[in-house]
């Protein structure tokens, strides 16, 4: 027992000298394993935050991912909306385009009818205007004016012609009356002479008839030779012998002279009349 203890002791020691020289290896090495575990323990729990961080994305990820397909499926039917609509915009445009073309052919059929109806209406106001002509000349002109006239001032005179002629008939009428009455006046300078209703004493409607069918024939002459004498007259306002009521007395004349076709039958009324009072005054 004591040699086994003995060797057993010198089995140790020789063991003892042989680890000495490792001694400070182990002690390194152990510190470095106290390191390497503190470092992996570390390392595991930056792992865990880590893969905690990873597992949170990955779930914010998987909600946005849901959001995203919902927006792109939304997005695909607003696409498919689009398409329909463009179709249908485009069935709009055929169909517009159509309507258009027809109601262009149709619009130029209503055109060409438009252009023949105002060519003849040209035409027309042509012939009108030419028709006219003789009448202005003799009315604003005394025929003594251009040969030609523009349409546009023919029918600038022709809108005034009726006020003209109805003013004109007035006042022709007023001086053939007030020359009448001068007459009258100056072969019986005691007469008043007034304006009544009806006829004088002692005359008739009959009378004064055959009165004026007895002064026919001179009342004829007489008013030939003023139609002769105003013709050969210009009585356009240019110059200045004459006074403004004497000329415009002259055109009165001589435009109801001209417009009355049956060769001054106004003339001869006023001169029917003239000789009409004279004789029932005389009478």
């Amino acid at each position: 027992i004591v040699n086994r203890i003995h060797l057993r002791n010198e089995a140790k020691m020789a063991t003892l000298e042989r680890l000495v020289p490792h001694l400070g290896t182990l002690e390194a090495t152990r510190s470095q394993l106290h390191e390497t575990k503190e470092l992996a323990r570390k390392n595991e729990h930056d792992l865990r935050d880590r893969i905690a961080e990873l597992q949170e994305s990955n779930f914010e990820l998987s909600g946005s991912s849901k959001v995203q397909a919902a927006k792109i499926s939304q997005l695909e039917k607003q696409i498919q909306t689009l398409e329909n609509d463009k179709a249908e915009l485009v069935r709009q445009r055929d169909s517009a385009l159509k309507e258009v073309e027809d109601r262009k052919i149709k619009s130029q059929a209503q055109f060409d009818v438009l252009v023949d109806k105002i060519n003849r209406l040209e035409g027309a106001r042509d012939k009108v205007a030419n028709a006219a002509t003789p009448l202005i000349q003799a009315m604003f002109f005394n025929n003594a004016g251009p040969s030609t006239l523009d349409a546009a001032e023919i029918f600038d005179k022709l809108r005034v012609a009726p006020d003209t002629y109805f003013k004109n008939i007035k006042e022709a009428g007023s001086m053939g009356a007030s020359l009448a009455l001068a007459m009258t006046k100056s072969l019986y300078p005691r007469v008043d002479i007034d304006a009544i209703d009806g006829f004088a004493d002692g005359t008739s409607e009959e009378a004064a008839l055959d009165l004026i069918n007895d002064a026919q024939k001179a009342a004829d002459k007489i008013a030939a030779d003023v139609v002769e004498r105003f013709q050969d007259v210009d009585l356009r306002p240019t110059g200045s012998d004459n006074s403004d009521d004497e000329k415009l007395i002259l055109i009165d004349i001589t435009m109801i002279l001209m417009i009355n076709d049956d060769g001054g039958s106004i003339c001869t009324i006023l001169m029917n009349l003239c000789y009409t009072w004279c004789s029932i005054l005389s009478f």
